[in-house]
């Protein structure tokens, strides 16, 4: 499977969830979610230049979706003490498709947490496009 096979013709990306029995997935809006994720000056990340950015992960994203042979593992999310934006896992991931025009995505959230963060945060597109 190639870019071909991971992202349709009109560039759509194809998800899969990860384990978590305790979660969800819910359709959000990726700037509400950057606007309250980018309140967590700890955590945030603004592109692969940003000072907390991990090496080159944003890069490296792009260049395994390149030649993925499976879909796109879905972030996971939940909302912090701040009832701001925390991400557990894909915050890379995250960033890389905002910065390639996605505006709408899958995440994993807590069940506990699922109707807040879709309320806040939902979008009801529910595919991703991107451009390459």
């Amino acid at each position: 499977m190639r870019w071909k096979d991971i992202i349709s013709e009109n560039q759509e990306i194809s998800w899969k969830a990860p384990r978590y029995s305790d979660h969800e997935v819910v359709w959000v809006d990726v700037d509400k979610i950057d606007a309250s994720w980018a309140q967590d000056s700890n955590h945030y990340i603004n592109g692969p230049q940003h000072p907390n950015a991990i090496g080159k992960r944003i890069d490296r994203f792009g260049d395994w979706l390149s030649t993925a042979s499976e879909p796109v593992e879905m972030s996971v999310l939940s909302l912090d003490h701040y009832d701001r934006i925390y991400f557990g896992n894909g915050r890379h991931r995250f960033v890389w498709m905002k910065a390639h025009g996605a505006t709408s995505l899958p995440v994993m959230v807590p069940s506990e947490q699922a109707q807040e963060i879709q309320r806040r945060f939902g979008s009801r597109d529910h595919r991703t496009t991107v451009q390459l």
